[in-house]
């Protein structure tokens, strides 16, 4: 081979270097795709589509984004037709997919091909079905009674007390058993079944906190930590619940925010509940709680605790609206207190006024996604909060992946401590950077 050519061969080579150096991975044009598709730019969003389904056809995000830019920009038909080919592909749950197909068959006006589509949603495990009766896309809709059916929109206004209660009972045990992965891991379903009935032929003689108190009992079995019941009273507006919030620790449970005017309160240990020994009362709030392990009964036990609705029909506590609250306090004193449940207070105080010192490490950054310091003996401390990008994108999870990884290497850290204990989830397609990052 020649000089020249040599040179030639080469310069060819660098050239596939650099274009390869600089060329977008699937996985980048994916991203940039959501990107568009959540700031609306659905024209952008559908071109690129088609070419991220071009290139790699079996990519089924990427079907699914073209999807959605395609009936966001009026074309339906094709619209159905990618949605499709991303459930064959399997990139999102189907329900979600059928749910699409749906809306899309809504805008092309045929509601029978509509209703096939809900009905498959619902088969392939849909919830929230309640949330059909908001979507404006099936309007035209509502008063059709398989609608109705659907989307759960039950008339009430003609049943009794127990009348109405039987049908909560009744539709709770179907859709448990519709969604639930596998509700009858560790009690058959006809004991469950059978505790239901048991609870219908006493609702004349509950009333309705008792009945609510059953139920969670018993679901407890069946459910785990992402399935749970939520009474009125523990919900956004109409919440109604004692004014203090608990942890629980080796020594006990202890009070760990009050609203202003409490700040004696904080960090007292609770003794009982009205007549109650705290240790007995943790006990039978347990059988309510679901749980995944028994970790579960620990984080949640003490939030339960702040709601005498639960606590009176567990015989916790005398009345629904009100208890008393026997502690020891930071200083060693024994105070009882009296507590009616309201609103969750505007501002809760943490720290006693009292003291100068630092809130314990664990809790001085609660508010923060993620972050880490290093502590003396070559240890890295990192709080991983939630599983989401900070919020304005001041960093990414793939950002700080790098950051941790880059100063424990160059710190030479021979232990590191990841937080999780006020990790609640968030979206797991944002955590792989930092787990590769961290096994490698």
């Amino acid at each position: 081979m020649s000089n020249n050519v040599k040179i030639v061969s080469a310069l060819i080579a660098m050239c596939l270097m650099c274009a390869c150096a600089h060329a977008e991975t699937t996985r980048e044009k994916w991203l940039r795709q959501t990107a568009l598709c959540d700031q609306g730019k659905w024209a952008e969003a559908k071109a690129l589509g088609q070419e991220i389904t071009r290139d790699f056809p079996d990519h089924g995000f990427g079907w699914v984004c073209l999807a959605w830019a395609e009936a966001a920009t009026g074309q339906p038909r094709e619209a159905i037709m990618h949605f499709n080919r991303a459930l064959e592909l399997g990139a999102l749950s189907p329900h979600r997919i059928h749910l699409e197909i749906a809306r899309a068959q809504m805008a092309l006006g045929d509601r029978e091909a509509a209703f096939a589509a809900l009905d498959k949603m619902v088969a392939a495990g849909g919830p929230s079905r309640q949330r059909l009766q908001r979507d404006a896309r099936f309007a035209p809709l509502a008063d059709d009674a398989r609608f109705k059916a659907i989307a759960l929109n039950i008339d009430v206004s003609g049943l009794s007390r127990e009348q109405g209660w039987r049908a909560d009972i009744d539709l709770l045990a179907a859709e448990m058993k519709r969604l639930h992965y596998r509700p009858f891991r560790t009690i058959s379903e006809a004991a469950f079944d059978a505790e239901l009935s048991a609870l219908k032929d006493a609702l004349a003689t509950q009333d309705d906190d008792a009945i609510i108190v059953r139920l969670m009992q018993i679901l407890q079995p069946v459910a785990d930590g992402h399935t749970q019941l939520l009474p009125l009273y523990r919900q956004g507006e109409t919440a109604a619940l004692l004014p203090l919030r608990m942890e629980c620790f080796e020594e006990g449970l202890y009070v760990t925010a009050v609203p202003e005017g409490r700040e004696a309160l904080l960090w007292a240990r609770l003794e009982r509940i009205d007549d109650t020994p705290a240790a007995t009362a943790l006990e039978r709030i347990a059988g309510v709680i679901p749980r995944d392990n028994t970790m579960w009964v620990k984080a949640r036990a003490p939030s339960y605790l702040r709601f005498p609705q639960i606590m009176k029909p567990l015989g916790i506590t005398r009345y629904r609206d009100r208890a008393s609250f026997t502690l020891t306090t930071r200083a060693g004193k024994t105070e009882t207190v009296n507590l009616e449940i309201g609103k969750p207070p505007a501002k809760w105080i943490e720290q006693p006024t009292d003291l100068a010192e630092r809130m314990p490490r664990y809790r001085q950054k609660r508010d923060d996604n993620y972050w880490f310091e290093p502590l003396p003996g070559g240890v890295v401390y990192f709080q991983f909060n939630d599983v989401q990008n900070k919020r304005g994108g001041s960093e990414t999870l793939a950002a700080i992946a790098d950051r941790l990884v880059t100063f424990m290497l160059r710190e030479k850290t021979r232990t590191l401590i990841i937080d999780l204990r006020w990790n609640g989830g968030g979206n797991l397609q944002l955590h792989l950077p930092l787990v590769k990052a961290l096994l490698a």
